[in-house]
């Protein structure tokens, strides 16, 4: 136990100064690969020292690092702030948090941006009720932009009720062919005291 802990000190040391090493030289593409696969070293305390960073890519990183510990409103706060819209969108539809969603589809709705507003609405499509997003599209004016998610919602669920009236279809016929099953079977218990009536 002993020995596996100070390998894991001992590889967690050697991560630490290789991540040090490719902010010194600011090696953002080879410092995400490095994040991506291995995770022998601080995320939290490297993402808080990324997001003060002068380069916009190594903030970026910092995003990346808290959305890959769930700690999806700092990430998206962090990417809003670089306006990285793309970051936000796809950190908001991997949180599968409806809060998360639609707490950043009403920031889109309130500075303007038509285009990330729609982009979110189908990113995440499973997360944002349809109510919140037709309330948001009519208080901002987004109808135009907002239309096609409604009719792509509507879709949606008529394929859901038809697809539950087929169920229900075949449940039914399930039903009804036992049920003629089992009054097509002889009544066995009325048997015996049949053919003992035949004796007397």
């Amino acid at each position: 136990m002993a020995q596996r802990h100070a390998r894991w000190d001992s590889r967690h040391a050697v991560k630490e100064a290789f991540n040090d090493l490719l902010i010194e030289e600011e090696d953002y593409k080879t410092l995400r690969d490095s994040i991506d696969t291995n995770d022998a070293f601080d995320a939290m305390g490297l993402a808080a020292r990324l997001e003060k960073h002068d380069l916009l890519e190594f903030r970026r990183l910092a995003s990346h690092l808290y959305g890959k510990a769930a700690k999806w409103d700092r990430s998206i706060s962090l990417a809003k702030e670089d306006k990285l819209f793309k970051d936000a969108i796809t950190t908001a539809a991997v949180s599968n948090s409806t809060d998360v969603a639609e707490e950043l589809l009403r920031y889109f709705s309130d500075i303007g941006s038509r285009e990330c507003f729609v982009a979110l609405l189908f990113a995440a499509f499973d997360l944002i009720r349809p109510d919140v997003a037709e309330e948001l599209s009519w208080r901002h004016s987004f109808h135009d932009t907002y239309m096609p998610y409604r009719l792509q919602v509507e879709r949606s669920r008529a394929d859901q009720i038809a697809s539950l009236a087929k169920k229900l279809e075949e449940l039914s016929s399930k039903t009804v062919a036992k049920e003629e099953e089992e009054n097509s079977q002889p009544m066995l218990g009325l048997m015996p005291q049949t053919l003992a009536l035949g004796y007397y």
